[in-house]
């Protein structure tokens, strides 16, 4: 049904979305975070099959307080900016950086067993072994990508 009147629609501005977590995940806040495809749910990012990068988590989801771990249902994700990550191999400015896990990328092709694109490389310090990593391409990317493929 299309629109014959003006509509009040709910917006945000999308830099930081909130994921329901896996049950028995860890993610620690920092980390490059994965949706399981075939349920939708947030884990920390690892190179496998039906997984799909969101983003980098805002916030960690076992708290501890008093020394007991206190699990959290949601951990915000930013969705877009440059974050400075751990690389394995060689980086150039410009490549297309692969999840290899939740903490490290890999810029050569064929690398990671399932070549899940977290953005590209826009700065390399090859003292500390980290590169700067723009995310916002491979996250609309994806996401567009599975909208396509969805409908």
């Amino acid at each position: 049904m299309s629109l014959d009147e003006n509509k009040e629609i709910k917006r945000q501005d999308g830099e930081i979305l909130s994921y329901e977590v896996k049950e028995n995940e860890d993610i620690y806040k920092g980390a490059l975070v994965v949706v399981d495809d075939n349920d939708g749910k947030l884990k920390a990012g690892e190179d496998a099959d039906d997984r799909t990068f969101v983003g980098v988590a805002v916030e960690p989801n076992v708290d501890q307080v008093l020394g007991e771990e206190q699990d959290k249902n949601e951990v915000r994700v930013f969705k877009t900016g440059v974050f400075e990550l751990n690389y394995a191999g060689t980086a150039k400015v410009g490549e297309t950086a692969y999840l290899a896990d939740d903490e490290t990328i890999n810029t050569a092709h064929g690398s990671v067993s399932h070549d899940i694109a977290v953005g590209y490389v826009v700065a390399v310090d090859s003292e500390n072994d980290n590169v700067r990593v723009r995310i916002d391409n491979a996250v609309d990317a994806t996401e567009v990508l599975k909208e396509v493929v969805e409908s």
